[in-house]
């Protein structure tokens, strides 16, 4: 969603909560549902789709990939622990709809440069959970770099050029969700 400024902090959250994310992943999980690997800009990381689409590196502009969000293979293990971030999300936003992925870049890996087009990314609130980080993960939004902190609740505007290099020796793990409040759209939470 197009924002006036590049990216901005939702709100604090406990580290009990992401800590629950994170003691939840198992490494065989990154590879179950690797829809994400032949997208080039995404080679450095792997992903953990829990209610997401197939459809979303696709040139769509209508919402086809929207309507096409459903449980991914991990779903009943990984909604558990998204819930609560869902319902702390709550107090900052309305939404009727989510997607929500567990994305993991390697250390010295990159998300290269992009700028996200299409409904699925362009009509959210997109949302970023550092769930695991070091001071050398830096995200890049048009000109300016971030370290996004554990702890806290990121929203950043993607129709922005924005990528991420993970300087450190450990992966760097966030939890991206898109909210929606689209009422032409039939699926709802």
């Amino acid at each position: 969603m197009k924002m006036n400024i590049d990216q901005k902090v939702i709100c604090d959250i406990p580290i009990s909560m992401v800590d629950d994310i994170l003691s939840t992943i198992e490494e065989k999980d990154w590879f179950e549902d690797e829809y994400r690997a032949g997208i080039p800009t995404m080679a450095g990381t792997n992903s953990i789709p829990i209610f997401h689409t197939c459809l979303c590196a696709t040139a769509f502009d209508d919402d086809t990939s929207i309507m096409d969000i459903s449980k991914r293979k991990l779903y009943d293990k990984y909604f558990p622990v998204i819930e609560p971030v869902l319902a702390l999300l709550k107090n900052h936003y309305e939404f009727k709809q989510y997607a929500a992925l567990l994305t993991r870049c390697h250390p010295k890996g990159f998300v290269g440069g992009h700028v996200d087009r299409g409904n699925f990314l362009t009509l959210c609130h997109r949302i970023h959970v550092p769930i695991q980080t070091n001071d050398k993960a830096i995200y890049r939004i048009d000109n300016n770099s971030y370290h996004w902190e554990k702890g806290k609740i990121y929203e950043f505007d993607s129709t922005r050029m924005h990528g991420v290099y993970n300087g450190g020796d450990d992966h760097r793990i966030h939890m991206i969700i898109n909210l929606y409040n689209l009422d032409r759209l039939a699926t709802t939470i």
